[in-house]
């Protein structure tokens, strides 16, 4: 009897260990990035997300940096406020490469969870920085909801891929964090749950692609909202 109950417990721990967030499938992965798909059932308060799915959906890579490129956050910790786009423009060419076809590898039945690190310093001394988005389409048009954005890894999870994808699981709903902020900068909407604005939820019309354009980087852009 000691043995089934034993035995019981470790299956239901690997059935534990094998729901939700963590049933993301890997599809495609660089040595700095990462493309998995997770089913709608799966998503953590998947009653947030409504209607449709739009999947498979065919975007052009160079339209996804026009997207992507644009986007700034303002980070507060105890040592200094500092803002920067959320991506580096020498990652994002491979990175919306992989991107776009990730969307065309979707189905209506589940949506992309992404994961990239970065070192845009290169130093001896830098570190790589985590950022890692849910992805899908619907009515509403491009969605994107972040988890980590720019968060530091250290040196060492940096070399094993096993370490440095791993996350929190991507819920649709926010838990507010005053020292993070995305701005707004008339690229998208905010996602609005219970008549307040869910500041990690992005949603990009796609009536006009042709609104969303790369701009140049300069102090002049990193412009507060």
């Amino acid at each position: 009897m000691k043995f089934i109950n034993l035995f019981i417990i470790f299956i239901l721990s690997l059935v534990s260990c094998a729901s939700g967030f963590r049933t993301k499938k890997l599809i495609y992965a660089t040595s700095r990035s990462a493309f998995y798909t997770l089913a709608r059932k799966q998503i953590p308060a998947r009653e947030q997300l409504e209607g449709n799915l739009k999947h498979p959906y065919k975007i052009s890579p160079e339209k996804l940096k026009d997207i992507l490129g644009n986007l700034q956050f303002i980070k507060s910790t105890r040592i200094n406020t500092f803002q920067d786009y959320i991506y580096d423009e020498a990652e994002l060419d491979k990175f919306c490469i992989d991107l776009a076809r990730t969307l065309e590898n979707l189905n209506d039945q589940n949506i992309g969870v992404v994961i990239s690190e970065y070192d845009s310093v290169k130093s001896v001394i830098s570190n790589p920085k985590r950022t890692s988005f849910l992805i899908f389409i619907n009515e509403e048009g491009l969605n994107l909801v972040f988890g980590d954005i720019q968060h530091d890894v250290s040196r060492e999870s940096s070399y094993n891929f096993f370490d440095w994808t791993q996350i929190e699981p991507i819920g649709l709903v926010e838990l507010p964090d005053e020292n993070e902020i995305i701005l707004r900068k008339n690229l998208f909407t905010f996602k609005t749950q219970k008549g307040f604005e869910n500041r990690k939820w992005l949603v990009f019309s796609l009536d006009d692609l042709d609104k969303y354009k790369f701009e140049s980087r300069n102090v002049e852009n990193l412009s507060k909202e």
